[in-house]
């Protein structure tokens, strides 16, 4: 694994997502001060803008590969069972379960 993949191991959309709750619940409690949660609400803001520009490129390069920034473990709910998909060491694992097997 290269260098920039290990700092970006766990960077995607839902651990942004707790960065921000956090970030809620410490303007709630006052563990965070207001100019604190707007740097990390600038910062959050300018992610998902890169988040994005990553998302117009692969729809215009027909690219179909998973953003790793938007990988996270989903599980969808198909016509036959489920299917879950989640990021395992920068591959993608999905698996599918048929309704009514265990």
């Amino acid at each position: 694994m290269n260098e920039e993949n290990k700092t970006n191991e766990g960077n995607n959309i839902d651990s942004l997502r707790g960065v921000l709750f956090d970030t809620l619940r410490g303007i709630v409690d006052g563990s965070v001060e207001i100019d604190k949660a707007n740097a990390i609400n600038a910062t959050a803001k300018r992610i998902i803008e890169t988040g994005r520009l990553e998302i117009d490129h692969m729809k215009a390069a027909q690219i179909v590969s998973p953003s790793s920034f938007l990988a996270s473990n989903a599980m969808q709910i198909t016509a036959t069972g489920t299917q879950t998909t989640e990021q395992v060491g920068g591959v993608t694992k999905t698996s599918h379960r048929l309704r009514g097997r265990g």
